[in-house]
C-alpha cells in the first residue's frame, strides 16, 4: 500500500470530484462523473441529504450542486450501496470515467484509487492489491494493501479503482466509517455490478481506455519505491532484534535503492521525449516492484514467525534538512539522498580559512577555504554503493566511512587509512565484469602511483576487495588522496567578498592552472582525454584534476578513448584520436562551461576584455589545426596575458612581464612628445608647442618591435646574431627560410631614406612562397602563420593603407590575444582611421597591465590631450614606474602636456604652468643626483616653462602672481613680470651657447634683447 503519508504530485483526472455537505462544507466522500451531467459515488456517502456539493480536483474549482436523481440504492447491501446524483451545471460530456467491464481480475493484480480523508483533504493516490471476490454472490471484490497497513480512509468510499497500467475504471471503491478492517482490507463494487443496477449508462463503457502516460506510471513507481523502502526498514529492525550483527537486505536480489536510481533514469528519458520509455521497460520495473514487494514481506512473516519483534521501523540515516521535503520525516540513505524528495541535503557552504590566501596561477590572489563535509564527489542521480559503512578493505587497512558518488567507471568512497591515520578516497570497480572499465580503473592506479604534480590527485594504493573468492568475485579499488572542496561546476556555492577578484579571473586561473597540469601530461607522451568542470576540484588552496582513467599514451594505448559529449571535437565515430589539440579543445569547452554561468552583471564588468578571452577560446576551438595552440603551454601564457588585462582593468595592480614573442621594445612611440623642446623652438618666437605627438606611419613600421625569430626555422640560429639592416644582403645570403626573408622585409621597411616599401613588399611575398613549398614537404613551423600577417600589417601601414594594416593587425591580434604589442599596432590604426574610442580602448587595456609596453601611454595620453585633458594625460604619464625605460620621456612628456597649445584657443592657465614649474623643479632637484640630463636639457626645460609663464602674465585679463615656493624659485622672488623678464633674459643668454651658426646665436640674442626692460640710461 502507499500509505496516506506517500501522496505523489500526481493529479486526478477531471472526472474525479469531491463530495461534500451543501450546507457545512464537510468532506463526505468522493465520486466520478458520467457523460459530464452525473455522479456516482456510495449511497452511505449521502445519506438522507437531498442535495451535496461537488469539488472539482482538475480544470475546474467551482463548486457544483448536485442533487439526488430517481435511483435509490441500499446502504445495508454493499455490493448495491450506490448512489447516482445529477449536476445543477452539467460539465462536457467528454468529463465521464471511461468504465470497463472485467469478467474476471486476475489476483494479486495492482490497481489504484484516488481519494479524499481528513489528514489529506486535498486527496492521495493509494495502491492496492486484488484478493479475489467477496459478498454474497460474489458481488463485491476484495482489496487489500501491501504490506499490511492503515485502513483505507472512509472518505475514500466512492473513489474510482483504477487499473494500474491504463486510465481504465475497474470499479468503485466502498468502504463505511463502522468497518474495522485489522489487515488494511477494503472492497470495491466492481463496473459490472453497477451497470446491472443502472443499464442506462452501459454507454460510459469504452472498448479502448486512455492509456496511462509514462510521467504517471512513473509517480506511482515512486510511490511503491517509498513504501518499499518502509518495508525494508521494518525488516531491518526485526533483524537487529535477532543479531545487532545483521542490519541490511544484502540477500534480497533486490532494493529499493536499485529501484530508485532506475526510476531515475526513467524519469530522465522521459524529460527529454515523453515517448523515451517503452510500455515494456515500465511493465518491466512493474513486475519486479511487485517481486520485490513480496520478497520483503514474505521475509517479515518469517523473522515475525520465529519471534522478532519490533515496534517501530528501523530508523535509518540522518533526518532530510529540507523544508519542504514531504517526508515524516525523510531519511537520508547510503545513496546520500533523501528517500522521501529524492534530493541530496543542502551542502553547507565552504568558509574562509580567516585572512589565509593563495595565488592561483601566479596572478589572482584567492582566500584559502574551509569544506566541512565530505561531499566533493557529489552526483545528479543517487546510485547504489557496493559497500556499507563500517566494512573493512585492503586487508584490513581501510574502514569505509561514507559513500561519496559514482564516478566515470566505479563507485567513490570516503575512508580512513589505519596505517597513515588519514581520510582517503576510495575508488571502486563498479561493475567488475566490464573489461573496458577494468582496464580503465588500471590504467588509473597505474598513472596515478607515478605522475606526481600539485594538481594532479595522488594515488597510494591498489587493491581487491574481498580477497577470499569464496565471499564473491573481487573488484578493483584505488586508495587516493581524498581532496576536500567542490568541483568546478560548482563554483556558484564558494563564499565571495566585494574585495574578491572578478569570477571571471578566477575562472581564467584556474584555466591556466589546468593547462599547466596537461603540459606535465604532453610532456610525456599523455593526454588526458577527459576533461569538464566535474573533473577538477577546488580544494582549500588549490586545483587539482580527478579521474585519471582516460589518461591515454598513443604509442601503447589500444583502448578507446573515454569522452564526454560536447568536450571534444566531433570527428566521425571510430575517427577521434586524442592529442594534445583534443586535450585543449576540451579545456576551452570547460572554461565556456564555467563561463556560461557568470552573471551578466559581472561580465558587463569586463566587457571590454571578453573580446581577448574569446579570441584564446576561438584559436582552442579552431576547426584548422593549423590555427590552433601547439602547445599546452602556449595556450597558458596567451590565457595568462588576457587575465593579466582583466585584473589591472579590474583595479589589482599588475608586474610587467617579458613577451614571449616579441623583442623589448627599443622606442618610446611618443612622436617626440617625450622630448626635452629642441632649440629651434625658441629661434621664431610665432612657433608654439603645438605637436600631440602622434608618430608618422614610416615612424612605426621602424619602431615597433620585431617578432621574435621562429625558433623552428632552418636559419633561426644564424638569425639571432645577425645585425646587418642591408636586406640585399640578407636576401641573397640566407635564403630558404621564412624568417631570412621577414628580416629582409624589415631591413627594407628601415631604410635611411624612408621605407621601400616596394622591396618589403617582395620579401613578403618570398616569406609567404616559402611557407607554402615548407608545408609541401612538411618542414613547415608548426602554429598559425602571425608573423606573415604582421610584416603585411608593417607594409600596408608604409602605404598609408590604414584599412588594410587594421585587418593584418587584427589577425594577429587575434591568434596573440595575450599580447600587448599586436593591441598597440591596431590603436595605432585605430588613431590613423580617426577612430579615438576604439584607439583609447586598445592603449587602455595594454597600460593598465603593464604601464612599460611601447606607445601604448604615450597614445593614450595623446588621446587625452586631443580632448583638452592635461591633468588626466598626466597621470596616465605619471604611472610609468621608475624602472621603465620610458620613465624619463614620461616626466618629459607631462610637463609637456600642462605647456603646449591645445587646439586654436587652448592656451596653458596660470595653473598648468604652475603644475608645470613644479615638475620641473622635480625634475631638475632629482637630476642633479642621478644625471639623466645634461645641462643643454636643464637650460631648455628651465626656460620653456619661463616663457609659457610670461605668456600668461601678458595675456590673462586677471591679476595672476606665482607665489608659491616652486613658483618663486622658478619665475622670481619676490614675484612679478619685470623680475621673470630678468629670469628668462638670463635663460636666453644661456640657450645662445648652445646655438651653431651666427645666425641662431643673434636670433637667440635678439630675443634676448626684447626683454631687457626699457630703461633711460
Amino acid at each position: 500500500m502507499l500509505d496516506q503519508g506517500g501522496a505523489t504530485s500526481a493529479d486526478p483526472a477531471q472526472w474525479h470530484v469531491r463530495i461534500l455537505d451543501a450546507q457545512s462544507d464537510v468532506l463526505l466522500g468522493t465520486g466520478f462523473l458520467l457523460h459530464g451531467e452525473y455522479a456516482l459515488t456510495c449511497a452511505h456517502v449521502i445519506g438522507a441529504r437531498a442535495e451535496v456539493r461537488l469539488d472539482f480536483s482538475l480544470g475546474d474549482r467551482d463548486r457544483v450542486v448536485a442533487t439526488r436523481t430517481g435511483f435509490s440504492g441500499n446502504q445495508a447491501e454493499a455490493s448495491r450501496d450506490i448512489a447516482l446524483l445529477r449536476l445543477a451545471e452539467p460539465r462536457h460530456h467528454s468529463w465521464s470515467a471511461p468504465l470497463v467491464e472485467r469478467a474476471e481480475l486476475q489476483r494479486r493484480a495492482a490497481v489504484w484509487c484516488y481519494g479524499h480523508c481528513a489528514q489529506y483533504p486535498d486527496g492521495t493516490w493509494v495502491e492496492l492489491t486484488v484478493a479475489g471476490r467477496a459478498g454474497a454472490g460474489g458481488g463485491l471484490i476484495q482489496l487489500f494493501t501491501e504490506p499490511a497497513g492503515r485502513n483505507v480512509e472512509v472518505g475514500f468510499s466512492g473513489a474510482a479503482v483504477l487499473d494500474s497500467r491504463d486510465e481504465a475504471v475497474l470499479g468503485m471503491v466502498v468502504l463505511k466509517s463502522a468497518d474495522s478492517h485489522p489487515h488494511g482490507m477494503a472492497w470495491m463494487i466492481p463496473i459490472r455490478t453497477i451497470l446491472e443496477q443502472l443499464p442506462d449508462f452501459q454507454g460510459a463503457v469504452v472498448e479502448d481506455p486512455p492509456q496511462r502516460s509514462a510521467a504517471r506510471r512513473l509517480e506511482q513507481f515512486d510511490s511503491r519505491i517509498r513504501e518499499l523502502v518502509r518495508a525494508e526498514h521494518r525488516v531491518v529492525g526485526l533483524r537487529r532484534c535477532l543479531s545487532r550483527a545483521t542490519s541490511s537486505l544484502s540477500d534480497s536480489p533486490w532494493s529499493s535503492n536499485e529501484f530508485r536510481v532506475r526510476l531515475a533514469g526513467f524519469r530522465r528519458k522521459v524529460a527529454e521525449s515523453p515517448d523515451g520509455v517503452s510500455p515494456d521497460e515500465l511493465d518491466g520495473l512493474d513486475r519486479e516492484l511487485t517481486a520485490a514487494r513480496d520478497f520483503v514481506g514474505a521475509e517479515r512473516a518469517r523473522l515475525e514467525e520465529i519471534g522478532a519483534r519490533s515496534e517501530r521501523p528501523e530508523t535509518v540515516g540522518d533526518v532530510c534538512p529540507r523544508p519542504d521535503c514531504p517526508g515524516d520525516p525523510g531519511r537520508i540513505d547510503e545513496t546520500g539522498f533523501c528517500e522521501a524528495c529524492w534530493r541530496r541535503p543542502p551542502a553547507e557552504s565552504p568558509t574562509r580559512e580567516g585572512a589565509d590566501e593563495w595565488r592561483c596561477a601566479g596572478l589572482v590572489t584567492l582566500p584559502k577555504l574551509k569544506f566541512p563535509r565530505a561531499d566533493w564527489a557529489t552526483g545528479a542521480e543517487p546510485s547504489v554503493p557496493r559497500l556499507e559503512k563500517g566494512t573493512w578493505v585492503g586487508r584490513g587497512r581501510y574502514q569505509v566511512w561514507k559513500y561519496l558518488a559514482k564516478g566515470g567507471y566505479g563507485s567513490i568512497y570516503l575512508a580512513y587509512d589505519e596505517n597513515l591515520k588519514r581520510e582517503v578516497a576510495l575508488k571502486a570497480l563498479s561493475d567488475r565484469y566490464d573489461q573496458r572499465a577494468a582496464g580503465a580503473l588500471r590504467s588509473e592506479a597505474w598513472y596515478l602511483t607515478r605522475l606526481e604534480h600539485r594538481n594532479l590527485v595522488r594515488a597510494h594504493d591498489f587493491f581487491q576487495h574481498p580477497e577470499v573468492p569464496a565471499e564473491g568475485e573481487p573488484a578493483d579499488y584505488i586508495a587516493m588522496d581524498y581532496v576536500k572542496g567542490v568541483p568546478l561546476s560548482e563554483l556558484a556555492t564558494l563564499p565571495r567578498n566585494r574585495q574578491d577578484p572578478p569570477l571571471i579571473a578566477e575562472i581564467l586561473a584556474y584555466g591556466c592552472e589546468i593547462l599547466t597540469a596537461l603540459e606535465f601530461l604532453h610532456q610525456r607522451g599523455l593526454c588526458y582525454t577527459d576533461m569538464k568542470p566535474e573533473n577538477v576540484i577546488r580544494s582549500s588552496d588549490r586545483i587539482v584534476i580527478v579521474d585519471l582513467g582516460g589518461v591515454w599514451e598513443d604509442r601503447k594505448d589500444g583502448r578507446r578513448p573515454s569522452l564526454t559529449r560536447g568536450f571534444h571535437p566531433e570527428q566521425g565515430p571510430g575517427k577521434f584520436r586524442p592529442s594534445v589539440s583534443t586535450d585543449l579543445y576540451s579545456v576551452a569547452r570547460t572554461l565556456i562551461a564555467l563561463i556560461d554561468d557568470v552573471a551578466d552583471d559581472d561580465l558587463e564588468k569586463v566587457r571590454y576584455s571578453m573580446d581577448s578571452v574569446q579570441c584564446v577560446l576561438d584559436r582552442a576551438l579552431d576547426p584548422v589545426s593549423a590555427r590552433r595552440f601547439t602547445s599546452a603551454a602556449e595556450m597558458a601564457d596567451q590565457l595568462k596575458g588576457v587575465l593579466r588585462e582583466i585584473m589591472a582593468l579590474s583595479g589589482f595592480a599588475q608586474r610587467h612581464e617579458a613577451s614571449r614573442h616579441f623583442e623589448p621594445a627599443t622606442s618610446d612611440l611618443d612622436g617626440g612628445l617625450g622630448a626635452v623642446p629642441p632649440l629651434e623652438h625658441w629661434l621664431d618666437e610665432r612657433a608654439e608647442l603645438t605637436a600631440l605627438g602622434r608618430p608618422t606611419p614610416e615612424k612605426v613600421v621602424q619602431e615597433l618591435p620585431a617578432p621574435l625569430v621562429d625558433p623552428h626555422d632552418r636559419q633561426a640560429a644564424y638569425l639571432l646574431r645577425v645585425t646587418a639592416s642591408d636586406f640585399r644582403r640578407l636576401t641573397s645570403e640566407l635564403t630558404g627560410s621564412v624568417e631570412s626573408q621577414l628580416k629582409a622585409c624589415r631591413a627594407a621597411l628601415a631604410e635611411h631614406g624612408g621605407p621601400d616599401v616596394r622591396a618589403a613588399a617582395t620579401c613578403l611575398a618570398a616569406a609567404r612562397e616559402q611557407r607554402r613549398h615548407d608545408a609541401e614537404r612538411g618542414e613547415q613551423s608548426p602554429g598559425p602563420a602571425w608573423r606573415l600577417d604582421w610584416h603585411a600589417g608593417l607594409v600596408a601601414l608604409a602605404s598609408a593603407d590604414f584599412d588594410g594594416a587594421w585587418r593584418h593587425f587584427r589577425e594577429v591580434r587575434t591568434l596573440l590575444p595575450g599580447e600587448a604589442i599586436p593591441a598597440v599596432a591596431l590603436g595605432l590604426c585605430w588613431e590613423y582611421r580617426g577612430d579615438a574610442k576604439e584607439a583609447r580602448r586598445c592603449y587602455e587595456a595594454v597600460w593598465r597591465r603593464d604601464k612599460a609596453p611601447a606607445g601604448a601611454t604615450f597614445g593614450l595620453a595623446r588621446l587625452f590631450l586631443r580632448d583638452h585633458k592635461r591633468a588626466e594625460a598626466a597621470q596616465v604619464l605619471d604611472a610609468v614606474p621608475a624602472v621603465s625605460r620610458q620613465y624619463d620621456a614620461a616626466r618629459i612628456a607631462a610637463i609637456r602636456a600642462y605647456l603646449i597649445k591645445l587646439g586654436e584657443s587652448g592656451w596653458p592657465t596660470a595653473e598648468d604652468v604652475s603644475e608645470a614649474a613644479r615638475r620641473v623643479n622635480e625634475l631638475l632637484r632629482d637630476d642633479g643626483e642621478h644625471r639623466r640630463y645634461d645641462a643643454e636639457a636643464h637650460v631648455r626645460l628651465t626656460a620653456w616653462v619661463q616663457t609659457a609663464a610670461l605668456a600668461v602674465l601678458e595675456h590673462s585679463a586677471a591679476k595672476v602672481e606665482f607665489t608659491e615656493p616652486h613658483e618663486l624659485a622658478m619665475f622670481a622672488d619676490p614675484p612679478g613680470r619685470r623680475n621673470l623678464q630678468k629670469r628668462l633674459e638670463r635663460s636666453f643668454e644661456a640657450l645662445s651657447r648652445q646655438t651653431r651658426n651666427p645666425a641662431e646665436h643673434q636670433a637667440l640674442l635678439d630675443r634676448k634683447n626684447r626683454l631687457r626692460p626699457v630703461t633711460w640710461w
